[in-house]
Order: C-alpha cells, then structure tokens, then sequence
C-alpha cells in the first residue's frame, strides 16, 4: 500500500505533463524546409501545438510533404480552413516551426485532420551562403573605394575673372 501511493502519483503525473492535441490538421509543402517532428506550430506568434508527423512521398506532385500538427492549447481554437501553413525559422540559427497566418483568413474552421493550404517558400540560406554575400559586398566595396582613388583628381580652384584671381 505505501508503495503504491508513490507509484500512482508519479503515473499521474507522468500522464498529466503528456498533452494530447485537441485537434489534428493537416498541411502539404513542396519544401519542408529542415522541419522535424515535435517542432512548434505557432498561431499569431503563440506556441500552440507541434509537428506530429511528417510524412513524404516524392511521387505526390500535389503534396511531396505532408505535415501532421496537433493543436494542444488549452481551450478552443479554431483555425479557418482558408489560413494558411508555412514553414519559419527563428533567426539565423534558430529552430523551425509552422506558422498559421489567419490574419485574412475568412473560411469555416478546419474540420479534424483537415488540410489548410501551404504556402511554399524558397529553403533557408545556409551559413555558406550568407558568408559568400558578405565576401561579395566586402569585394564590391573594395573595388568601389578603389576606383574612387583613381577618378578623384583635385578640384581646380574658383574660376578667374580677367586673369586675377577674384578678391576675397
């Protein structure tokens, strides 16, 4: 009985911390863009919910990624079926998450495991990338200072009048 006690309260809150979704809906992206299962899905700039599953298959041209989320706030939300899903990451480095933009969105609430529309975006940059456009911009302002240097000569003085200089 008194190990039983303690066995049961941590089962409670074990089971307590799991948050089950509230709601599943679904969304397609040609471009995952790097997201993961357990990643955030975020309304309005609010955690929400996260990724349940990613499933991809290459030969489904309409949805090459489909994206399972679960909403697990703690009260109702409903999400029109015309807002849309798109994969954001915060900052450089930051971890990726679904972003539903309601914002214009004026449809029936999505139905469970309903589909909202995805909208795709070009990858992220890589590190490589933002390094080769700084050395760009850093050898484009070279080159502009050094041109600068060449086609600088001094300006001539103020013009002369009847061959004096005028008098101050």
């Amino acid at each position: 009985m008194i190990v039983a006690i303690p066995v049961v309260a941590i089962a409670i809150l074990l089971i307590g911390n799991h948050r089950s979704p509230r709601q599943i809906i679904k969304t397609c992206f040609t471009d995952a863009g790097g997201l993961h299962e357990r990643d955030a899905v975020r309304i309005a700039g609010v955690e929400v919910g996260a990724v349940r599953r990613i499933h991809v298959d290459p030969r489904n041209h309409g949805c090459p990624a489909e994206v399972e989320m679960g909403v697990t706030a703690d009260y109702d939300i409903r999400i029109p079926k015309d807002a849309i899903a798109e994969v954001q990451t915060l900052g450089l480095f930051g971890s990726t998450f679904v972003s539903i933009d309601a914002s214009h969105a004026t449809g029936q609430p999505v139905e469970r495991y309903g589909y909202l529309p995805g909208k795709s975006v070009s990858p992220p940059l890589s590190m490589q990338d933002y390094l080769k456009a700084f050395e760009m911009s850093v050898s484009l302002t070279a080159a502009s200072a050094k041109q600068g240097e060449t086609q600088s000569k001094p300006l001539p003085g103020p013009p002369r009048l009847g061959g004096r200089s005028p008098k101050p």
